[in-house]
């Protein structure tokens, strides 16, 4: 894809997909869906639920390491005193709110891992958020959603005490249904593709689950028993060869002519002129990000996505 076919694709109110998706991997799908329906394919085979049934995102591993973390009092104590001294700081800044939320929740008693779709943590809330939105909603709605599927898992699970299989049961819960499926379906179909994810087999999901991340996991390395099985089946430089994300330069085009047209975006949207969105903290931001000081990219991308839906749909 070149970027002046992504712009026009990105422009098309057309393809403005009737749910705001929080990631750019539907852009290249897109294409690739739209190629396989010309060379005539009617059914492909999707990878959905590998990486989070048998442990496939470096993020997974951090997860499970803070688990650990938060089941240590001592490490708790310091965590708690780090975040009330540095709540003044991160009020104001808008990068590193990742590690500071980390620190937060452990002195709140909430849960260490979210799932790896977070954009704005809550920390970064009253930044990000206008005063509509300030005004509306249940703030605790996505904490309360995390905190069950705690729950069910602590209560459900064989392996309740295992952390690698808490942060799949959590990744699993979070972005299948709210991503990665809808992402799929809604883009192959609109090629009149259809779409099948094998590894989502209810009895295979079933076993993943039953399993203790030292097997998932063996010498530590991602997808380790999915690959293990893999050898001899497949060839070895697919299995050895390093992990690569399906999707396309939206972080370095931003900073080219992509970026002008999501700052036109970023002025012009109803989403922050009826007040859901601070409009000049997401222009800083995108300001931040096309000098090179910071990748701000996938922030970027969840709110031009937001707005263009917005403008598309509601109202």
């Amino acid at each position: 894809m070149d970027s002046r076919r992504t712009l026009s694709l990105l422009q098309d109110d057309a393809l403005v997909l009737d749910e705001p998706i929080s990631d750019w991997v539907w852009v290249p799908l897109h294409e690739l869906s739209r190629r396989a329906h010309q060379d005539g394919f009617k059914v492909v085979l999707v990878g959905e639920g590998s990486d989070e049934l048998f442990f496939g995102y470096d993020v997974m591993s951090g997860g499970a390491r803070d688990i650990r973390r938060f089941q240590n009092p001592l490490w708790r104590g310091a965590a708690a005193l780090g975040a009330a001294a540095l709540a003044p700081v991160y009020h104001r800044v808008r990068r590193g709110h990742r590690r500071y939320d980390l620190l937060r929740r452990a002195r709140r008693g909430e849960p260490p891992y979210l799932g790896s779709s977070i954009g704005f943590h809550h920390s970064q809330r009253h930044q990000v958020a206008g005063p509509a939105l300030k005004r509306s909603g249940d703030r605790r709605r996505a904490l309360a959603f995390i905190e069950s599927l705690y729950r069910t898992f602590a209560e459900g699970s064989p392996l309740p005490g295992d952390p690698e299989s808490l942060v799949s049961f959590v990744e699993f819960c979070t972005k299948m249904g709210e991503v990665l499926l809808q992402r799929v379906d809604r883009v192959s179909m609109l090629h009149s593709l259809e779409a099948r994810a094998p590894f989502l087999d209810h009895e295979l999901a079933e076993f993943c689950f039953s399993l203790p991340g030292t097997l998932k996991l063996p010498e530590g390395k991602l997808k380790g028993l999915l690959k293990r099985y893999a050898r001899g089946r497949i060839p070895d430089a697919i299995i050895d060869r390093p992990k690569m994300g399906f999707s396309f330069p939206f972080k370095e085009w931003l900073r080219k002519g992509l970026g002008a047209s999501v700052e036109s975006t970023l002025r012009s949207s109803r989403l922050f002129s009826e007040g859901w969105v601070d409009g000049p903290f997401c222009r800083r931001l995108l300001a931040e990000h096309r000098s090179g000081l910071v990748d701000h990219a996938p922030r970027l991308w969840m709110v031009y996505s937001l707005a263009r839906w917005y403008d598309r749909w509601i109202g």
